[in-house]
């Protein structure tokens, strides 16, 4: 959801640069997939309603944190927060707009290989309507950062900014 906002941010011409990571995907490009599919109906009522639901443990397992070691998700999963049914709905709707037109400064996509929430065509949609670099972080998914290994990618990604800022 976070390189959503990003996104939302550098279409008001607020920023230097931005770095859209494992985003969601703006209006007008499909993200639903089979294990999204196959997991969110028992979250559809809460939804469909703008209620906040929490994610089960193993359908956050399965879809967020594929790549954590079993430790790592026992440690993260209790720390998860409501997620907004309304955003929810209104990112698989595919509800929010972004006017790559008002996007003038340099961005970046950074996709995780074994993402299922976002996966890398997604994220290479979204880098293609910006006319965004793109960079994909091998063996990664969704929750990059606590996976072992983050600091490869992110390395690269402050090389971006250090080049284009």
């Amino acid at each position: 959801m976070g390189g959503l906002v990003a996104q939302k941010a550098a279409e008001g011409g607020r920023v230097r640069a931005a770095v859209f990571a494992t985003s969601a995907a703006p209006k007008g490009i499909r993200v639903l997939t089979w294990p999204v599919l196959w997991r969110m109906p028992r979250y559809a009522v809460s939804i469909l309603r703008s209620r906040p639901f929490t994610i089960g443990p193993d359908d956050a397992a399965a879809l967020l944190g594929n790549r954590l070691t079993p430790g790592l998700q026992a440690w993260a999963y209790p720390q998860l927060v409501a997620e907004s049914g309304r955003a929810a709905r209104e990112m698989a709707l595919g509800s929010v707009a972004v006017d790559p037109a008002a996007i003038r400064c340099p961005t970046l996509v950074l996709g995780a290989e074994h993402d299922r929430i976002t996966p890398p065509s997604v994220e290479r949609q979204i880098a293609a309507r910006y006319g965004s670099e793109y960079l994909e972080a091998a063996g990664h998914a969704h929750m990059l950062t606590l996976e072992d290994g983050w600091e490869m990618p992110f390395r690269e990604v402050l090389a971006w900014l250090a080049r284009v800022v």
